[in-house]
């Protein structure tokens, strides 16, 4: 047992100070200030595995480890449904008249993005404005009728449709279906021809 002074008190302990100069923590008895002197048994250090088990098994630790749980848990489902939502190409649609651009396209046929493959392309697309979001038959029809009306269109009136899928699918049906959706619109005062690209 030894002797010595409260110098401060802490929540568990308080940290005596003894005439040879020596702190020690020591447990908590009731009643006792600050700068009064008792005896008192030192508690034993313990090792840094105890102190770490020590510091979780506080209150507030736990406090802060749920919240900090409990807000990736909440955060977690929207990065998922990003990546969820997120846009992937689904097939390339070059549409070449002497303007020649390639569309890029999802699973429902609406645009994701365009790139002008010569000058005159890059001119179309400005005229279009927007077009991301749009379906492809849309956005082809702009093209072949702002084409028209600048006199791109010569006098054989070609329009050439080209399809690239990123997987491997055989899917002739979306270059019939443009080519008969526009060709019907123009009251069949264009012609077209259309081809699949192989990835290959």
């Amino acid at each position: 047992m030894k002797k010595g002074v409260v110098v401060e008190a802490k929540r568990r302990h308080y940290i005596m100070l003894t005439p040879d100069g020596s702190f020690y923590k020591a447990k908590i008895d009731q009643g006792v200030q600050i700068g009064e002197e008792f005896s008192f048994t030192p508690i034993e250090e313990k090792s840094v595995v105890a102190s770490a088990l020590n510091l979780l098994q506080s209150r507030s630790q736990w406090k802060a480890l749920a919240m900090v749980v409990l807000c990736l848990a909440l955060i977690f489902p929207f990065f998922t449904w990003f990546n969820q939502n997120e846009t992937h190409a689904y097939a390339y649609i070059n549409l070449d008249i002497n303007p020649s651009i390639e569309f890029t396209v999802d699973d429902s046929y609406d645009i994701i993005d365009a790139e002008p493959l010569n000058d005159d392309g890059s001119s179309m697309l400005s005229e279009i404005g927007d077009y991301k979001g749009e379906s492809l038959e849309t956005v082809s029809s702009s093209v072949i009728s702002l084409s028209r009306d600048l006199g791109y269109l010569d006098n054989d009136r070609q329009v050439l449709l080209g399809v690239s899928y990123v997987d491997q699918v055989d899917e002739r049906q979306l270059l019939n279906s443009l080519s008969n959706q526009l060709l019907d619109e123009f009251d069949q005062d264009i012609n077209i021809a259309s081809f699949e690209v192989s990835k290959d």
